[in-house]
């Protein structure tokens, strides 16, 4: 019993080591394995402008739209630029943020000339435990054989 379990176990120890000695699905086949920074294409400048708007459509002043270490605040129209801002190729990361709206994240490709972008913010939502807590509501009491 002792020599079937030794050559079964001798046996997975081979399969294994020639799956895993073998060229597909390797990282030494250059065909097979992208590093994440592949996707994302070479750095290059990016030209930006676009509107931020409530759920309602209209617009958001002071929102505060940030690409890596770069940003700008809206006007009074929701309106922005950000001009030469380092992205990549094929992707350009977005956040805008504002007192009172949930921030948001949106990544874009980035065209040949001034990329366009229109985002709409979502107020905040006040109401959850914390806002009982906040304003001064109790939750009810439950005691064990309750139900």
């Amino acid at each position: 019993m002792k020599s079937i379990l030794t050559i079964i176990c001798a046996l997975g120890l081979g399969i294994i080591f020639v799956a895993a000695s073998s060229p597909f699905g390797s990282a030494n086949n250059p065909n097979t394995t992208k590093a994440f920074s592949d996707y994302l294409g070479n750095k290059t400048e990016l030209n930006l402008k676009g509107q931020i708007v409530d759920h309602n459509n209209q617009p958001v002043e002071n929102a505060t739209i940030t690409i890596g270490n770069t940003s700008v605040t809206t006007d009074a129209y929701g309106k922005f630029d950000l001009n030469n801002v380092a992205a990549h190729e094929n992707l350009a990361a977005i956040s805008v943020r504002k007192d009172g709206y949930k921030s948001e994240h949106v990544d874009v490709t980035p065209t040949d000339d001034t990329t366009k972008v229109n985002i709409t913010l979502h107020k905040q939502e006040d109401l959850s435990l914390f806002w009982f807590s906040k304003n001064n509501h109790n939750l009810p009491q439950i005691t064990e054989g309750e139900n």
